[in-house]
């Protein structure tokens, strides 16, 4: 009877811990937990560069759930997992003096409908660590944006969707100049006058942003991540966690539209006038 009673509590911790935790339904083995080399990255994906040499430090300032140990080949395989990606990020161990945190649920730049989560986590980072950068490229929806912030202050920013310019706050950098996109002097595509894009997806045709860009302006500001490879540094492990729910993208409210007003004719207003009979 005990062992039957041991057996069901067993079971039932491990149902527990699979639905609250999905990630350790693969559990670890010595193999995701070997200090290992960087893994290269930056296709498809998101990610931020911040000055930081304590990866826990990172983890706590980004509100990270189910936190846990791994390395490098774990973390990178795990945020392009096509079911682990919309939930987890990976924080890296520092390399070159940067922390890297990548994963699809970064929160990304949004449109004016939207709650802008990616810019406030920014300055939320920026505060604590002092600089910041920024990076994300995915062909399907077309959106690339980068961003750097330093002594806490935000330098340039600037994303490009479907529908056009996202971003465009600070100077344009000489580095940004040397990409030859026009819709870098846009602030805003439909009051530009600029005729919309006809090209495939991620070519870069016409002056427009592409994924290579993205990466060039991650090697300008600083590495490279699919070159991340060749960087010397010691073997280590990071960290893959839960992302925080409030990183979503949320609708802003709907404003109510202000009542019409009529303009009343001469004879309406004489007849608002007369005595009731």
């Amino acid at each position: 009877m005990i062992l039957i009673l041991v057996v069901i509590a067993g079971l039932a911790a491990f149902f527990l811990v699979s639905t609250a935790v999905p990630w350790t339904r693969a559990m670890l083995t010595d193999h995701d937990i070997a200090p290992d080399l960087p893994v290269a990255f930056g296709c498809e994906t998101a990610w931020l560069a911040i000055r930081a040499d304590d990866p826990e430090e990172v983890v706590d300032a980004l509100g990270l759930e189910n936190v846990q140990r791994v390395n490098w080949r774990t973390g990178i395989g795990s945020i392009y997992d096509e079911e682990l990606s919309p939930d987890y990020v990976f924080v890296s161990p520092a390399v070159g003096g940067r922390i890297y945190v990548v994963g699809m649920a970064l929160p990304h730049p949004v449109g004016t409908r939207f709650v802008d989560r990616c810019g406030q986590l920014l300055e939320d980072l920026a505060r604590r660590f002092g600089e910041v950068q920024y990076y994300f490229t995915y062909t399907l929806i077309e959106l690339y944006a980068w961003a750097r912030y330093g002594d806490g202050e935000l330098q340039r920013a600037f994303a490009w969707g479907d529908e056009g310019v996202i971003w465009n706050r600070g100077a344009i950098t000489p580095e940004e100049r040397q990409l030859g996109l026009k819709v870098l002097e846009l602030r805003r595509l439909k009051a530009s006058g600029a005729p919309r894009r006809k090209r495939e997806p991620g070519t870069g045709e016409a002056g427009y942003p592409c994924e290579s860009h993205v990466i060039a302006m991650a090697a300008a500001w600083g590495q490279d991540p699919t070159e991340l490879e060749d960087v010397r540094t010691l073997p280590g492990l990071g960290h893959i966690g839960l992302a925080p729910a409030d990183w979503r993208a949320h609708r802003l409210p709907r404003q109510p539209r202000p009542a019409k007003t009529t303009t009343k004719t001469a004879a309406e207003r004489r007849a608002e006038l007369r005595p009731v009979e």
